[in-house]
């Protein structure tokens, strides 16, 4: 009996395990899938795009070629900027172990916000005749950005890409990068498409008629409940994905705030200011001194190598989802070049399914940490201030912070403790010929605090079915070399190398003279000790409070002796 029971335990198991590898053999290795696949990345140039370029040549080394779109920038044209690119933190590994992985790099010069894009006819042939994946992380990231220009750089150009896509005859994938914040409207939010409550179509011709002056004064009523044009155009672009995403392996993945990495490419590595980041830089260098925020929410960040292997994997498992999906409708991507760009190569947003409300099915993907690591607001304060105390940045003032919900404590003490002071400072600055800075500095950080505000106050809840079967659906090599699990990493770690990427990668300070800015740091204690000693003395000495306090001691060390004589 007891044979017959451990026999038929060991058959389930084994059935269990078949099962499992029947499972797993469904989707290929992600380095199998990337070999020999041209990537095409909107975005490229980068933090995520970074990340994704550097971590596909470094672990799917068969890949054939990258082509990114590039525009030019600042009078750098395309080509220069591929060549800076190269040479930046995120490839130093890459560069010892792929010294020619610049050769698999490829440009196209484009203008993503031009009706267009800025994409010659040859540029055209190209990305229809070889692209097997599309990464859309382009974007415009600020929050408070006009509406007409937010609207055209994060729906437009999502619209126009995918009409390209349609002529794309070996396309396997085409992954856009959207926000967990998208529906920020909404406590609770699932990995599926939510009403935006506007037709981002009738939003598209209002647009073209109305003046910027007068879109400024309209926007708050667009917004409705939302706290910015970016999550608004977001959420629009979500829409237009639904609407004439058809016959496209799409797929949408939503990261919450990404910060610097935990792990990959390297420790801390980070190359903007944006979010979070840039209060921990003005932090360390002493020149923010109150935060509104609710220190007992979850504060929903995200290391950006875990968005990198995510959005990876996304690809992979859409492509391998959509094979037999789309293949009944392959022949309508291989269309001819001119049936689907027009006669001029005019990739207008026009679609004919732009007016149907009809939501196709695609996959969405959220990449949070909040619902499986989290970590309160009062704990990414207390690491912050404890790592920058041993990893200091060159102070310009001793660091000091509040972090209150009470908006007149936040008041008060940004005009004593950081606008007064800043102000001051501009003056010796002046006085000795120098250009002021800080009250400059200073509205930039405040500004910027307003625009974060809503996000340090309120909390979300993100499901995650899909990211969970996503991760299990790799093999088991590739769910530790692709992690995007948020156990994977403890957040006392994250934060210290947070806090020493800031000062290697974002202020640039030397990282061999951190016994320097420790010695910097110890005497901004002793002046603020003293500082704060004088000023303590000269209130009690101009309102008669030391005397008061000197003939009690007097009276009360009189009593005791007097009692004991």
């Amino acid at each position: 009996m007891g044979v017959d029971l451990l026999q038929k335990k060991m058959s389930a198991i084994l059935t269990d395990d078949a099962s499992n590898d029947n499972n797993q053999q469904n989707y290929p290795s992600l380095a199998e899938f990337y070999a020999d696949k041209v990537i095409g990345i909107t975005g490229g140039t980068g933090f995520l795009g970074q990340g994704i370029i550097e971590k596909l040549f470094r672990c799917c080394p068969d890949v054939k070629k990258i082509i990114l779109f590039i525009r030019n920038k600042k009078n750098v044209c395309p080509k220069e900027r591929l060549q800076a690119l190269t040479h930046l933190p995120a490839f130093d590994v890459l560069r010892e172990t792929q010294p020619n992985f610049a050769e698999k790099l490829s440009f196209i010069p484009c203008d993503l916000e031009s009706r267009d894009m800025g994409l010659s006819q040859e540029s055209i042939k190209v990305l229809h005749d070889e692209v097997n994946v599309i990464f859309h992380c382009a974007a415009t990231l600020k929050f408070n950005e006009h509406l007409r220009k937010s609207f055209e750089v994060n729906v437009q150009c999502i619209r126009r890409l995918m009409r390209l896509a349609r002529g794309m005859v070996n396309l396997k994938a085409f992954i856009h990068i959207s926000t967990a914040y998208c529906h920020c409207n909404r406590q609770k939010i699932d990995e599926k498409f939510y009403d935006c409550g506007i037709d981002y179509v009738d939003l598209e011709g209002s647009l073209r008629w109305m003046d910027d002056d007068l879109i400024t004064r309209i926007t708050p009523d667009i917004l409705g409940k939302r706290p910015n044009t970016y999550t608004l155009t977001k959420a629009l672009a979500e829409e237009a994905i639904a609407r004439e995403g058809n016959h496209l392996p799409m797929c949408i993945v939503r990261p919450s705030m990404i910060i610097p990495a935990f792990q990959e490419p390297i420790p801390g590595w980070c190359t903007n200011l944006y979010g979070p980041t840039a209060f921990f830089v003005a932090y360390g260098k002493g020149v923010l001194r109150s935060v509104i925020a609710d220190e007992r929410i979850v504060a929903d960040l995200i290391p950006v190598d875990l968005v990198v292997n995510g959005v990876l994997g996304a690809a992979m498992k859409t492509a391998c989802d959509s094979d037999t999906q789309w293949l009944s409708v392959a022949e309508e991507r291989h269309l001819k070049t001119d049936h689907v760009v027009g006669h001029e190569g005019d990739f207008s947003s026009t679609n004919h399914n732009s007016r149907s409300h009809e939501r196709h099915p695609v996959p969405i993907y959220h990449f949070t940490t909040g619902g499986r690591n989290p970590i309160h607001i009062h704990e990414l304060v207390k690491y912050g201030k404890e790592w920058y105390d041993l990893y200091p940045l060159n102070p310009l003032r001793l660091p000091m912070l509040l972090v209150t919900h009470n908006k007149w404590s936040h008041q008060l003490q940004l005009f004593a403790r950081q606008t007064l002071p800043a102000f001051f400072g501009d003056v010796i600055l002046t006085l000795t010929n120098r250009k002021p800075w800080m009250l400059r500095v200073s509205a930039k950080i405040v500004a910027g605090m307003e625009v974060l505000e809503y996000f340090y106050t309120n909390q979300w809840k993100w499901g995650s079915t899909n990211s969970d079967t996503l991760q299990q659906s790799l093999t088991t090599f590739d769910q530790k070399t692709f992690s995007s699990d948020a156990k994977s990493f403890d957040w006392n770690e994250e934060i210290k190398r947070y806090v020493i990427g800031t000062r290697r990668f974002l202020v640039k300070e030397n990282m061999n003279e951190y016994s320097t800015a420790r010695i910097k740091l110890k005497r901004w204690k002793i002046f603020n000790f003293c500082m704060d000693f004088g000023i303590l003395a000269a209130f009690l000495g101009y309102t008669g409070i030391a005397r008061f306090i000197w003939k009690l001691l007097f009276t009360l060390k009189s009593y005791i002796f007097g009692f004991w004589d």
